[in-house]
């Protein structure tokens, strides 16, 4: 089952209901999606690692946990629609404010 939020929403593609966001681009519409998926980026992402969507009245943002990354700045990065990373180093402060301005997020990819 899709839930779709604020900002997410759901388009049918064919048979099957396909996960929408950030002006109505699918996560394989998205190259800085695709480019975490494949290990193009700057950290080495590990088996784990999850990346989730957000939603506020006005904006999206993702989350990508990898949490076996021995490095404090690749364990978890918040990316906005275009795919800049905009916090790397989060406290628990940050983290709480972040969740009580945005919906529960919904998994859109993980890293077997």
């Amino acid at each position: 089952m899709i839930i779709c939020f604020f900002c997410l929403s759901c388009e049918k593609i064919g048979d099957a209901n396909v996960l929408t966001f950030c002006d109505s681009k699918s996560i394989d519409d998205l190259q800085w999606v695709q480019d975490i998926k494949e290990g193009k980026t700057q950290c080495t992402i590990y088996s784990g690692a999850v990346l989730t969507a957000f939603s506020s009245d006005n904006d999206n943002l993702f989350l990508l946990y990898n949490g076996a990354s021995s490095l404090y700045s690749c364990n978890q990065m918040v990316y906005n629609c275009s795919g800049h990373i905009i916090s790397s180093d989060w406290t628990i402060d940050d983290w709480n404010n972040f969740k009580l301005s945005h919906t529960k997020g919904t998994t859109i990819w993980q890293k077997k």
